[in-house]
């Protein structure tokens, strides 16, 4: 049997429910859930995520050397992901500045070596959701 796809119903309620969840049920508007584009998403929900507290991943390099392919599946997701961004971004320059600010991000979370302020980091976020459109 096939895995179901996600269709364009679903697609809209779930960012219906992203909308009502952000700017309340009384912004709701078929312009609103419509508006943002998919790199505006990315930004944000990455963003979010780089925001939340988590231990340091030091780890990861005893890992690496133990199983030299143990990061082919995080690189096969992030290649989709890209892929994916990239189809739906009219603007490649501006796909590539802000995915690769975010994985900054990501990565300064993840081994705990970040250096950029509060201030900084909302900075680069409006930033990146201007160049993203």
């Amino acid at each position: 049997m096939k895995a179901r796809r996600t269709n364009s119903r679903d697609k809209i309620l779930a960012a219906a429910a992203d909308v009502a969840r952000e700017t309340g049920p009384g912004s709701l508007s078929l312009d609103a859930v419509g508006g943002e584009s998919p790199l505006a998403t990315y930004i944000k929900l990455s963003a979010e995520h780089a925001e939340e507290s988590k231990p340091s991943a030091s780890w990861i390099f005893s890992a690496i050397a133990e199983d030299p392919d143990f990061l082919t599946p995080i690189k096969s997701f992030r290649r989709q992901v890209f892929e994916r961004l990239k189809g739906e971004t009219p603007d490649l320059k501006a796909l590539l500045v802000c995915y690769l600010a975010i994985e900054g991000l990501r990565s300064m979370n993840l081994f705990d070596s970040d250096v950029l302020s509060q201030d900084e980091r909302r900075l680069l976020v409006s930033s990146l959701l201007e160049i993203a459109g």
